[in-house]
């Protein structure tokens, strides 16, 4: 009987479809971040654990993206660790707004 009233109810399924979107959206982030991580991995060994913090603070789905991008087209290891640092002090300049 609930159940049947809270499928009708308009505000419920909207605040289901917001739980849900969220959900995927983490899913993704999660997912990207593991995959750069396989990425640093194979690339640049030696950076793989120093790397685990700086991509987790980055947040965001498109700057995943484009810092999986970067990491792929870096030339050596020092460039990677620049490029890692760099997103590293700008995720944690924007939490700080």
């Amino acid at each position: 009987m609930w159940s049947n009233l809270l499928e009708r109810d308009p505000k419920m399924n909207l605040i289901y479809a917001e739980g849900e979107a969220k959900g995927m959206i983490a899913g993704k982030i999660r997912a990207s971040q593991r995959i750069l991580l396989d990425i640093i991995e194979v690339r640049f060994p030696r950076l793989a654990e120093s790397a685990k913090q700086p991509i987790k603070r980055v947040r965001r789905y498109e700057k995943l993206i484009q810092l999986a991008k970067e990491i792929a087209i870096a030339p050596d290891e020092a460039t990677a660790r620049r490029i890692l640092d760099l997103y590293s002090s700008t995720a944690r300049s924007l939490r700080k707004r």
